[in-house]
């Protein structure tokens, strides 16, 4: 076996550095990122334009630079105490409301800006000086996200000599190969990297609503293995509804009954779905907990009796189509209602009897925050570290002097933001409930004792517009055969006393 190669990476004699793309030769100074001299002089509107463009694209990138150096003194290099980690979630928390943004996405524009700010020193001035777009500093900072600090200044040094006005396609051609060499600078010498693993739910794609995708990571001959055995099992599996199907008999992986309807085998690929999400995990002996939820189908009443095609909810969060909604509904032996309010889709509360919340309290908590009630978290309310929490505190000593347990005093928060609030470092309070008619829940949540951000309920907006529609409808109807008591005229549809709600 050949030995590996000690040498450090600042030695090794086949690694060039990316050369800088070529500038392109201006003509008129005063545009700056941009060249415009070839416009015709009769096109001055367009040149205008383009003037204009390249100003707002100067104060952009100003724009940012300025927010990168605010976000920076918000990072901790040191969350290994529990101290620093609350400090570092209150730190989030601001950032997410003064970005008036996600939690997650706060927490990497954090990373950017710290990355930016201690890392890209000198490419961060250019940027404030407008010698580097927002859009290109930012594709820097993504391209870049694994290097080590050490590394990335490397690449600050190189990035000095560049003249960021060179054709954008050779810039980007440039930023790909830049981060080729710093990872190859930073691949250690004396052992490979640990192999990744991970599993995870990938995000709702709108296109294919009722559908959700996961996605797997491991070592490359792990996956390949299993991906081989998938696909020989799925194989089998296709050539044996084969032979189901040509002699009568019950298709087997067929759950759906799509291979029987179409009277063919279903391909390959939805088979190896169908086997993977089929599978049967073995425990080895662990103790796996029960779930602390029920999976909610939210199905519209107006799309359970056929007379509307909104769509319903898995855990109030994974949209599916009415379709789907309903036929999940239907191979349900238990339903429950819920009561929402029909101008805002408010889930209304329900009454609260004892200190623990009942199993019922959760559910209702869950339809009513499908989010860790923080402003900004979107650690989703069903999973095991999500935590019911008394918005004013329950009082042990004497739990009549305050904080019941009662809809209006709860809600759910991750185990992290449980934590905070627990330390004091964010202080919320229930504005008021859900309004009929007017408007959801709110909670106001004061953050460091300075910020304050109000967090809403979640709503329905579609189903109480669809509501608002079938309501006026109805009283049109009511209006037009005397149901209201009018005789059966028929005034305009804004005219006319209240029928009430729709039969149904």
């Amino acid at each position: 076996m050949t030995p590996r190669s000690t040498d450090s990476a600042d030695d090794r004699p086949n690694r060039r550095e990316p050369r800088a793309p070529r500038p392109v030769q201006r003509r008129d100074d005063t545009v700056g990122v941009t060249e415009f001299a070839a416009l015709p002089d009769t096109d001055r509107a367009a040149r205008d334009r383009a003037h204009a463009l390249s100003a707002l694209t100067r104060a952009a990138a100003e724009h940012a630079a300025r927010e990168y150096r605010l976000l920076a003194p918000l990072h901790l290099d040191d969350t290994s105490t529990e101290a620093n980690l609350l400090v570092a979630a209150q730190n989030e928390l601001i950032a997410s409301v003064g970005l008036h943004t996600t939690n997650d996405r706060a927490t990497r524009r954090i990373q950017d800006a710290h990355r930016a700010v201690t890392a890209l020193p000198t490419t961060l001035s250019r940027l404030e000086r407008g010698e580097i777009t927002a859009d290109q500093f930012s594709l820097l900072l993504h391209r870049t996200r694994h290097r080590s600090p050490e590394i990335l200044r490397r690449g600050d040094d190189l990035l000095a000599e560049w003249d960021f006005t060179a054709d954008p396609a050779d810039l980007d051609h440039g930023m790909r190969r830049l981060a080729v060499y710093l990872r190859e600078l930073e691949r250690a010498v004396d052992e490979a990297p640990p192999p990744m693993r991970d599993a995870r739910l990938l995000p709702p794609d709108p296109e294919h609503p009722g559908a959700l995708s996961m996605i797997i990571t491991g070592p490359a001959p792990t996956m390949i293995d299993m991906a081989d055995r998938l696909d020989r099992t799925a194989r089998a599996a296709q050539l044996q509804q084969k032979h189901a199907l040509e002699r009568g008999e019950d298709v087997p992986f067929d759950p759906d009954g799509i291979a029987a309807l179409k009277q063919r085998p279903l391909s390959v690929s939805a088979l190896r779905s169908i086997l993977i999400t089929s599978a049967e995990f073995t425990n080895d002996g662990l103790r796996i907990p029960e779930p602390r939820f029920q999976m909610f189908v939210q199905v519209p009443a107006l799309t359970l009796l056929g007379k509307s095609d909104l769509p319903g909810t898995i855990n109030g969060d994974h949209v599916i189509p009415a379709d789907m909604a309903r036929d999940l509904a239907g191979r349900s032996s238990t339903w429950l209602r819920i009561l929402q309010d029909e101008a805002t889709g408010a889930i209304l509360p329900v009454p609260a009897t004892r200190y623990r919340p009942t199993p019922q309290m959760l559910q209702h908590l869950r339809l009513r925050n499908r989010m860790c009630a923080a402003p900004g978290c979107t650690r989703r309310t069903n999973g095991a570290r999500i935590e019911a929490d008394h918005i004013v505190e329950f009082n042990h000593r004497d739990p009549h002097s305050g904080g019941r347990t009662e809809m209006e005093n709860l809600h759910l928060l991750c185990t992290r933001h449980h934590q905070v609030k627990t330390a004091k470092a964010v202080d919320p309070v229930r504005i008021h409930g859900p309004k009929p008619g007017r408007s959801t829940g709110r909670t106001r949540w004061t953050i460091a004792d300075r910020l304050v951000a109000d967090r809403t309920d979640a709503d329905d907006l579609i189903a109480a517009s669809e509501y608002a529609f079938v309501r006026s409808a109805w009283a049109h109807h009511a209006r037009r055969h005397g149901l209201d008591g009018s005789g059966g005229e028929d005034p305009p549809p804004t005219s006319g006393a209240d029928p009430g709600p729709p039969p149904f």
